[in-house]
């Protein structure tokens, strides 16, 4: 067994900041948001970069920290990248962070993409070529239905006519999410890997869709095979006792945030996941 501590999971898990630096004022491109499922276009000031949960987690445990995490990232690529580590690393812990339930990836070599970008209500078609990130064997084209996401080279929405014929739905994204939780749980547990497992943003962008899904949560057969004890906050979603880190950093002075609007973790929101996840 390995001293490495491995990490795989979405944007609240990585340098979010230098990502916001270098895109928006080196690049010059749009920082757009969606305030109430409308995008809006703000301004973006420059941070300085701080010290990350998972390197302060990684000092906790006195351990090396390996961080896969990847801004947009879906659920099957955590998944994935999480068991690649366990073959490759036999890290001697791992902690996944499982995001958006609606994400969708799928596997890709070098191939050429286009993305949208939205700047002052119009979109901005742009080609680029997508390569293997984190994941040192391939890259991943990932799929937000929800809506377009900007500034993130990885989505794509040529999928959208796909969904409109049922694909994509919120039952498909429970179904897979409870597979992908479990089948990882017992993967960990039959190599005695030290796994942890979190959620970060709220599986679904709407109050209504949590709510909806919630339901679907409580009566999905794989509901008491989870543990709580390797899933922290399980089954991720307040009305049915869950918990992700978007609850723990929500205050009504947003002092763990970026800001009002934009929910990621600050510095002294990483210092306060750091806590609930080493506790």
């Amino acid at each position: 067994m390995s001293s490495k501590l491995v990490v795989v999971g979405d944007s609240y898990c990585m340098n979010y900041t230098k990502m916001r630096n270098k895109t928006h004022l080196e690049n010059n491109e749009p920082y757009v948001l969606y305030i109430d499922d409308k995008p809006a276009e703000l301004e973006w000031q420059y941070r300085k970069e701080f010290e990350l949960w998972p390197e302060i987690v990684a000092k906790y445990y006195d351990l090396d920290l390996i961080n896969l995490s990847e801004s947009g990232a879906g659920n099957y690529s955590i998944f994935s990248m999480a068991l690649d580590s366990i073959v490759t690393m036999k890290p001697k812990k791992l902690i996944v962070v499982w995001s958006g339930w609606d994400r969708f990836d799928f596997e890709a070599d070098e191939v050429q993409m286009e993305r949208r970008l939205i700047s002052n209500s119009k979109i901005i078609k742009s080609k680029f070529t997508l390569k293997p990130k984190n994941n040192t064997r391939t890259s991943w084209v990932r799929y937000h239905g929800t809506y377009i996401s900007n500034n993130d080279k990885y989505n794509t929405n040529c999928l959208d006519e796909i969904k409109e014929v049922g694909a994509f739905s919120m039952s498909a994204s429970v179904n897979m999410f409870m597979r992908l939780v479990y089948s990882l749980q017992e993967t960990c547990k039959s190599l005695n890997i030290d796994l942890k497992m979190f959620q970060s943003v709220r599986p679904f962008s709407t109050i209504l869709d949590n709510k909806t899904a919630a339901k679907k949560i409580i009566s999905d057969p794989y509901i008491d095979k989870i543990d709580d004890n390797i899933f922290k906050g399980f089954p991720t979603i307040d009305y049915i006792g869950g918990k992700c880190f978007s609850d723990i950093l929500h205050t009504r002075d947003f002092r763990f945030r970026i800001s009002e609007h934009d929910g990621h973790p600050n510095e002294e929101g990483h210092k306060k996941i750091a806590e609930y996840v080493a506790s």
